[in-house]
This record gives C-alpha cells, structure tokens and sequence, in this order.
C-alpha cells in the first residue's frame, strides 16, 4: 500500500515538472492545458502571469475583416417621384445648355459670314482705290507736270514758212503757251528759224511730217495744189524758198516742196476726256442778261463758272447786246446726261449765237441763217473767251467760222492770231486751231474749258 502510494506521488511530481516546462514549447497562440495543481503544490502561491510575447517586427498582424456593408433601406413612393423629377429637371437643364451652345456657333457661324462680307467689300474698295491710284499714277506718267499730265511734252521742229501762230494753231494751243515753254528761244517771237525745236503741250496729237517733191502738172494752180493736201495757199508758198510767191509762174515740171501730214504719233494717241463726273459742284447764278434753258444742268467746276462770269460779264459790259442763251453745262456730280457726249465733267457749256433784234428774245437756240446772225456781237463773245486763254476748243459751224474770221481780219487782228485760234481758212476735216468745225453746231457754241 505503502509503495503504490509512494508511486503515485512521483507520477504526480513528475507531472507537476512536465507542467512547469512546456510553456516554452507551447505553439504561439494555444492556451496551455489545464493543469490541476498536485497535492505538494496547493500550499504554494499561485504563480504570476506571463506576458504575451509580442510578434516579430517582421511579422505583419493579419489585417482585420471589414464588417460587412448593409444594404440601403429601400426608398419610399414619394422619394422616387422626387429623384425621377430631379432626373428630368438635369435632363432639360443638360437640353437648354445644348441649345445655347449651338445657337452661340450659329451665330458665330452668321457673324463670321458677315465679317467675310464686310472683308470682301473692304477688299474691294482697297482694289478700287488701287486701280484708281495705279491710273493716277499712268496719267502722270503719261503727261509731263508742264502739261498738267494732259499729254507729255512735244519737241516741233520748225519748218520752212512757218509762223508761230501757225505752229501754235496746229497744235490747238496758243502763243502765249509757247512762250511759257519757251522762254529763252521766244523773247522775240517774230525771230524763229527752220531747224528749230520748239516745246509744246499739245492740245490736238502731233502727226508725222512728211515731206513730198510735187512735179507740177498741166492745169495745176497753187490753190488746186493747196486743196489736193488739204493746205492753204499760203502755207504752200511758205514751204517753198525765198522769193516764191503767189504771182510766181508755175512751170509743168518744176518741183514744189510739200510737207503734209502722216498717222498721229504714239505716243501721243488721244485720252478719252469726255467721260467722268464732278466731285465739287458749283452752279451758275441766274441773271437779267443771259436766260438758262435748264437750271439743273447748270453744275460745272469752280474755275468753269467762274470764267464764265468773267466772259458774260466783260460782254454786258462791252456789247449791250440781247439776252444770251446758256444751254447745259453739267448735272450736279457730273456724269451721263441725255443729249451729250460730253458734258459729263463740268468742264463744258454750251452758249446761242447772237442774233440781230429781228429775232428778239431767245429762250433757245436758233440756227444761222438767212442772215440773222449778229457778227460782230458774236465774234465779241467769242474773243472774251479766246482772251482767257483758258479754252481748250470751241465747236463752231466751218461756214459760221468763215463769217467771224472774215470780220476779225478786216478789223484789224493779225494774221498770226487768227492762225492760232481759226480752223479756217483749213478743210474742215483737219484738225487744226482752238476754234474748230463739228456737226450740228450751227445754232450754238459748244466751249470746253481746260479746267
């Protein structure tokens, strides 16, 4: 009994040791057994707790499990007609925004259209305005600043025979604008030679000279000769050496020099003047003695109405005669009018001969007949406008002409004048003078100022 008992305390002692020990080799986590306290032990206090052996730095805790999320409450009736409303309110909130945006490009598309037509018309009013400079600028290239871009400068070579009023004459200048050009060569007019050069503005394009050996031929006279070349007698004569005249015998075989006229020079080709407008218009005051057929045709350039005051005004003054009749000048701006070539720049007029009192009071033009034309009343209107040496041309009837020139050469004005301004005693058909033939100018005076 004795030695079961004894064993038994050694199983429990040694179990007690087993106890004591394993803890070290207990896996990490795992409670220890419970382990009942032996019979030797009851009396010892309980031993103190060990701490928990904290984990490697190494070692990662595992991560915590999420609580799993609930699902949402289902949503009320009334809570779901609210969310569809707030749906539809962004919906044509979202539509409206649309909208703007593309009416935005629209009108963006619209102005950008605009503005390309508004570029269109500035581009072309700039190409306007550079066509225009550009024929400024052709103009003055064209014309020599002597000439006020009109024509360039023409050097004329004189002749044998020739008068300065002739050679002013052919050119449709005078011999005052000679002088200008000239002013050393001209101090003494009646001293010009063959062979000298001479600088003209030519108002008539200069031709080519050409000259001719005409052999004289049975029947010939020197006015026959004159009018086969369209010359004068005295211009034939001229050409000839000293001592020829008009009494001179004509020979069948002899030779007479000819210069007559070939194409117009290039150069010179004549510019389309009769057409353009008026920027600056000034109309012509009504007065007692002259009547305007239309007043509003009576627009020209300050410096035209302002000759023609000075020329009616000098003929009240000097002849007392009737009534003038002005016809048109120019609408106000210029331009086209009804009945004219010209007449477009304010630069023209048109002006009723005089007539003798048998006619009485004019209100329109009356052609010359019937010896109803007042010559020396008419030739007085014509010199006041000649004398401005403003005038470009004047369209007179040749056979009126005749009458004027006739007049003023047995009241004493030279020859050498008469040359300058007078078509006549030339045909018709050459160019020739200020004072020059034109159809349908033989019951009024057509006068083109130069400015």
């Amino acid at each position: 009994m004795i030695a079961d008992r004894f064993t038994r305390l050694l199983l429990i002692h040694a179990l007690s040791a087993l106890m004591v020990t394993p803890a070290l080799s207990a896996p990490p986590g795992e409670a220890d057994p419970e382990v009942r306290p032996s019979v030797a032990d009851e009396d010892r206090p309980p031993p103190a707790a060990k701490p928990k052996p904290s984990p490697a730095p190494s070692e990662k805790a595992p991560p915590e499990k999420a609580p799993p999320e609930k699902a949402p409450p289902e949503k009320a009736p009334a809570d779901k007609k609210a969310t569809e409303q707030g749906a539809a309110k962004k919906d044509a909130e979202k539509e409206a925004a649309e909208k703007k945006v593309a009416a935005k490009k629209a009108a963006k598309k619209r102005s950008g259209q605009k503005a390309t037509k508004r570029s269109a018309k500035r581009s072309k009013r700039r190409s306007s305005k550079r066509r225009s400079r550009r024929s400024k600028r052709s103009k003055k290239q064209r014309g020599a600043k002597a000439c006020d871009y009109l024509s360039p400068i023409h050097n004329h070579e004189v002749i044998q025979g020739e008068i300065l009023g002739e050679i002013a004459g052919r050119y449709g200048v005078t011999i005052t604008d000679l002088k200008r050009l000239n002013p050393r060569d001209l101090k003494n007019p009646d001293r010009i030679f063959p062979g000298m050069k001479l600088a003209v503005c030519p108002a008539i394009p200069p031709r080519e000279r050409l000259r001719e050996d005409y052999i004289i031929r049975r029947g010939d006279t020197l006015s026959k000769i004159a009018k086969r070349f369209d010359l004068t007698v005295d211009e034939v004569v001229g050409f000839q050496a000293r001592g020829f005249s008009t009494k001179s015998m004509l020979r069948v075989g002899d030779k007479l020099i000819i210069w007559r006229d070939g194409d117009v020079l290039a150069a010179f080709a004549p510019p389309d003047q009769d057409k353009g407008s008026l920027k600056m218009s000034y109309r012509l005051r009504t007065s007692g003695h002259y009547h305007i057929k239309r007043p509003h045709r009576s627009f020209g350039t300050r410096s035209t109405v302002q000759l023609l005051y000075k020329v009616l005004n000098a003929y009240r003054r000097k002849y007392k005669g009737p009534t003038l009749v002005v016809g048109d000048l120019s609408k106000k701006g210029g331009g086209k009018i009804s009945g004219h070539v010209s007449h477009q720049t304010g630069m023209d007029v048109d002006l009723g001969f005089v007539h003798t009192k048998k006619v009485g009071k004019l209100k329109d033009f009356i052609r010359v007949r019937d010896n109803n034309l007042d010559v020396k009343r008419t030739w007085g209107l014509v010199h006041e406008f000649l004398k401005t040496n403003q005038i470009r041309y004047m369209f007179i009837d040749y056979d009126v002409q005749k009458e004027l020139y006739e007049y003023a050469r047995k009241h004493g004005v030279s020859k050498n004048k008469l040359s300058q301004w007078f078509q006549y005693p030339r045909s018709k058909r050459r160019a020739y003078g200020i004072v020059r033939h034109w159809k349908n100018h033989d019951d009024h005076i057509h006068v083109r100022f130069r400015k």
